[in-house]
């Protein structure tokens, strides 16, 4: 987002001439964010609040959105034939926003809206985005073969035949679940007696490419009939982790068939993260994903908040008085799960991981 000068920018909203806002600024008849600036020069963004003799002439607020993108909606604000992912922010400022980046129509994960130009050209600009990080959980409908082999290749840089190019050096990790491999009982954790253990096993066998038996016990009941419950592990899934530090179009899908020469593909793509900006979920606060409860606040689908304590209803926004509208922990990182389709302001911090036009006017950020 390009800045602008005062004295310039008073010319413009008040069509008056330059003399007049020259006058008029030296005079101390101009605030800026609520204080007096006497300054013509400074530079200065859309969203910073400007008065005249305490008659507000500019005022417009910044919006910094993290979603949970759904599977099956485009990214996009607008399109006459599928469901788009604004769709999820039922807010009045919704008409604003501007995609940073995009993710594939079946694509799941992290997903930021905004209205701020400048901030979200540092992030998806191919120049000024090359530093920031993108990881992606990746289910592929085999194994990779030679893995080692093939993060090597992905650290030299990635030869794409689809689209006849070199990819940027990424990374290529495996995936370890942390609670992989806990016995459960039966199907869905019940056990089975009498006729039903033959409809059990029927089942195991039907799903034995899914599930894997790693044990029976046998034992008789109060009255008499032998129970028998069924230790399985869960569906065996080829997952890894891809960082990029580009965009291209369907680059993981075509990485993942490059380096199988064709014989692989991806069934499942999720955004986990851009840069430390980290998508949590309900599954990453029991353990399931690496993450850490840090509350038990939990947003709805139009953004507003809903806690067992007041404490931690902290996902509702609000206006840090430079046009800034953030989550009420501005100075926190927040680990708040999002469920698809779920949507939440950023606080500041996490919004000055990337820089903003707020902090490169030099107006207070509240950091």
């Amino acid at each position: 987002m390009k800045l602008k000068r005062l004295d310039s920018t008073l010319v413009k909203l008040l069509k008056q001439s330059n003399k007049y806002i020259r006058n008029a600024i030296s005079s101390g008849q101009v605030q800026v964010n609520g204080t007096v600036e006497k300054n013509r020069v400074r530079t200065i963004t859309p969203f910073c609040t400007l008065a005249m003799n305490n008659q507000i002439v500019q005022e417009k607020h910044a919006y910094y959105i993290m979603l949970h993108k759904p599977k099956a909606y485009l990214s996009a604000t607008k399109d006459n034939m599928h469901r788009c992912v604004v769709e999820c922010i039922q807010e009045s400022f919704v008409d604003e926003l501007h995609l940073v980046g995009r993710l594939d129509y079946f694509t799941t994960g992290l997903l930021l809206l905004t209205n701020d130009g400048h901030w979200s050209g540092n992030i998806s600009n191919p120049l000024k985005g090359k530093k920031v990080p993108k990881r992606y959980l990746v289910t592929t409908l085999t194994a990779i073969d030679s893995f080692e082999e093939a993060a090597s290749q992905f650290q030299k840089g990635l030869y794409l035949p689809d689209n006849d190019l070199t990819c940027r050096p990424a990374l290529l990790e495996r995936y370890v679940e942390e609670n992989r491999g806990a016995p459960a009982k039966g199907k869905s954790g019940s056990t089975a007696t009498g006729k039903k253990r033959k409809r059990a096993n029927a089942v195991g066998e039907r799903t034995d490419e899914l599930t894997v038996a790693v044990g029976t016990t046998q034992k008789e009941d109060d009255e008499g009939e032998t129970v028998v419950a069924i230790a399985v592990q869960p569906p065996v899934q080829h997952r890894y982790w891809i960082t990029l530090y580009e965009g291209k179009r369907h680059q993981v899908k075509c990485m993942i068939n490059a380096i199988s020469n064709g014989t692989n593909r991806v069934t499942e793509l999720h955004r986990r993260s851009i840069g430390k900006l980290v998508l949590h979920t309900k599954q990453d606060m029991v353990g399931g994903g690496g993450g850490t409860n840090h509350g038990k606040s939990a947003l709805k689908n139009d953004g507003s908040s809903s806690s067992s304590s007041s404490s931690s209803s902290s996902s509702s926004s609000n206006s840090n008085g430079d046009g800034v509208d953030v989550g009420r922990d501005g100075n926190q990182l927040k680990i708040v799960p999002l469920e698809s389709g779920q949507w939440r302001h950023l606080t500041l911090k996490e919004v000055n991981l990337f820089e903003t036009s707020i902090s490169k006017s030099g107006d207070k950020n509240g950091t």
